[in-house]
């Protein structure tokens, strides 16, 4: 009767398993509970009896294991999953003959199957079976014991590097990343991108440790080569290939360097080929948004283009790739074009909160954060946007709460606490702030959280703290106009430090000539120092490439200094005309320069009053004389 049992071994594994994908766990595990009990009596039986039962029971408690798991009872499928390890060695070490003695169990599970050889083990390859339940013990083991990676490491480094499969590796780059060890996580993630080339989310983790880009597409080459047994790509670009792979790797390495011209080709060329990829439009809305982070550059309601393609196609005829009111309308359109064509996808929608917080468009984000927790509420984009809708709407109690439930959802995604920083600041409380803005930095290293921790130290008057993550930020993104903008704007906090500010603004502005804070900055400093002509000549030039209503103001400051009213007055004007809604700044400038002329024709009219009372004083005297001659004459 046993014995015909063990032959229908399959058939039970695989109704539990059948059970399992159903969602019918309780009567999946009493399933096995009750073969593995009609079964004991083989215990006692013959070694070949032992050894068959050993094999069945290998598998069927792996299988109970990864139904308790299923059920999250960790420790209990821990420990199944570790008596089905001793088992799977028990039997791979009779089976190659190294040892015969009998099977003798310990109490503690956790401890290997005892035998009189400690070195036996360590002689034998462990087998695929092994492996397998070593992976699934350190998933239990990281459940259990979240903050013990190392004893998870160790474990895995047991598992010999041609027996890993990705899983494996994916598992060991990311404990190694949590680690610090930051050359063995690339390591092990680039074994994984070799096994599976066409893994965009294996290149992302690559482009986060700050890999290059030829380390990464040597890889994915390598990869797609040995997936296709050596033959070579074909010319066309399509999934099957490698070359749509390399131009995602070259977008992503670049938009993480700060070269936003760079990566926006490449993002061109991928749309050209897939010109409906909803990953492919938001990718280059991150990118679009990414490229003016500190300040973000009013938007037009109105587009000429009606496609993709050709909303970027206007960069190419502009000569620069560089921030303009362009990059975040089409970035708006990309977004709201992958809303039309699948309303419930929310991933990565907090990039197009961004934009709406920044229009403070509070109809659209309430839209936006209504519709994305209707979609799925256990995703974090929803409840960013209603923080954002919240903070527009002057509940910062409401949007932190938000900001919490998002962080709770996703504790990796960097973007929460950069909105958390920023309610922080707003409400003055910079201690918090900073702790923020470092969380979201030691996710993601970007501009956007450099600039976060800058302010907040400079709020609370640690220059010396500013200064170096300014340093670190310029290290990090060497090619970014707003790292050095940073700098600029830590050294103009001293006076000692304007004439080295005006040098960090002025290398901004070579990086990203349509840099307007940089050219503000330095027509500042220029004026201060009465250098009014050359402030001039820096706001014309930026001027010449963009139009800006703040910089048009600056310029018509600057001409104010310098005395030239009318051409002040006519750069006030033509501010007010592009940004009528926020004008004030600009009206009381006008207000101000007419008041002076008021004053100097008051002046003048006066002066002239004198002048002509003064001539007609004289003309009187002279009359006088004439007179008192001819009456002389008559008299004579």
């Amino acid at each position: 009767m046993n014995n015909k049992l063990l032959l229908r071994k399959d058939d039970v594994k695989n109704e539990a398993i059948n059970f399992m994908k159903i969602g019918l766990l309780r009567s999946a595990e009493n399933l096995l509970g009750l073969y593995l009990s009609s079964l004991s009596e083989l215990k006692n039986g013959s070694d070949a009896e032992l050894l068959r039962f050993s094999e069945v029971e290998c598998e069927i408690t792996e299988t109970l294991g990864d139904i308790i798991s299923k059920r999250r009872q960790y420790k209990r499928a821990y420990e199944l999953y570790n008596k089905s390890l001793n088992f799977y060695q028990f039997v791979n070490q009779r089976k190659d003959g190294l040892f015969t003695s009998p099977l003798v169990y310990s109490g503690n599970s956790k401890n290997k199957v005892q035998n009189k050889s400690t070195t036996v083990n360590s002689l034998i390859p462990p087998s695929i079976d092994v492996v397998r339940i070593k992976y699934k013990l350190c998933l239990c083991q990281l459940k259990i014991y979240p903050k013990d990676l190392s004893a998870v490491i160790r474990e895995l480094e047991t598992i010999p590097n041609k027996m890993r499969d990705i899983k494996i590796h994916l598992l060991l780059g990311s404990l190694y990343k949590a680690c610090s060890l930051k050359r063995l996580a690339i390591k092990s993630y680039r074994e994984a991108l070799f096994k599976c080339p066409a893994s965009t989310e294996i290149v992302d983790a690559l482009v986060n440790l700050g890999v290059s880009n030829e380390e990464i597409s040597s890889t994915v080459g390598d990869g797609f080569h040995h997936r296709r047994g050596g033959i070579a790509d074909e010319e066309q670009e399509d999934v099957t290939s490698s070359h749509w792979m390399k131009h995602y790797t070259s977008a992503s390495v670049n938009k993480r360097d700060f070269d936003i011209d760079k990566s926006l080709i490449c993002w061109r060329k991928l749309m050209e080929s897939f010109p409906q990829s909803h990953l492919i439009l938001k990718r280059t809305a991150a990118v679009l948004l990414v490229s003016a982070p500190l300040s973000l550059v009013p938007l037009t309601s109105e587009s000429n283009a009606s496609s993709p393609i050709a909303n970027l196609a206007w960069r190419s005829e502009c000569g620069s790739f560089a921030v303009a009111a362009k990059d975040l309308e089409c970035a708006l359109q990309f977004l709201k074009q992958v809303r039309r064509d699948d309303p419930l996808d929310v991933e990565d929608m907090d990039v197009l909160g961004r934009i709406l917080f920044q229009r403070e468009d509070t109809a659209e984000l309430s839209k936006l954060a209504n519709d994305a927790l209707e979609a799925s509420d256990s995703r974090p984009e929803g409840w960013l946007a209603a923080a954002m809708f919240s903070a527009l709407k002057g509940e910062p109690e409401k949007a932190a709460t938000f900001i919490e439930k998002a962080i709770q959802l996703d504790p990796k995604r960097s973007s929460s606490f950069k909105l958390k920083g920023q309610l922080h600041m707003a409400q003055s409380n910079f201690d918090q702030a900073l702790i923020s803005f470092s969380q979201a930095n030691s996710l993601e290293q970007d501009i956007t959280s450099f600039y976060g921790i800058l302010q907040a130290n400079i709020a609370m008057g640690k220059l010396k703290d500013a200064a170096a993550v300014a340093k670190e930020a310029i290290a990090v993104l060497p090619k970014s106009s707003s790292a050095y903008l940073m700098m600029g704007t830590v050294l103009a906090q001293t006076a000692q430090g304007v004439v080295e500010s005006v040098k960090a603004f002025g290398k901004a502005l070579r990086l990203d000539p349509w840099n307007k804070i940089a050219a503000a900055s330095i027509a500042d400093a220029l004026s201060n120092q009465g250098k009014c002509e050359e402030a001039v000549e820096c706001l014309t030039a930026v001027l010449s490439k963009c139009s800006c209503s703040k910089t048009r103001l600056q310029l018509a400051k600057v001409y104010s200094a310098m005395g030239k009213y009318n051409d002040a007055i006519e750069n006030l004007h033509l501010s007010i005309g592009m940004n009528p809604k926020n004008s004030l700044d600009a009206v009381q400038e006008m207000d101000r320069i007419e008041g002076l002329l008021r004053g100097e024709n008051y002046e003048r009219q006066e002066n002239d009053e004198d002048e002509d009372e003064e001539e007609e004083g004289d003309e009187d005297e002279d009359d006088d004389e004439e007179d008192y001659v001819d009456e002389e004459g008559d008299e004579v």
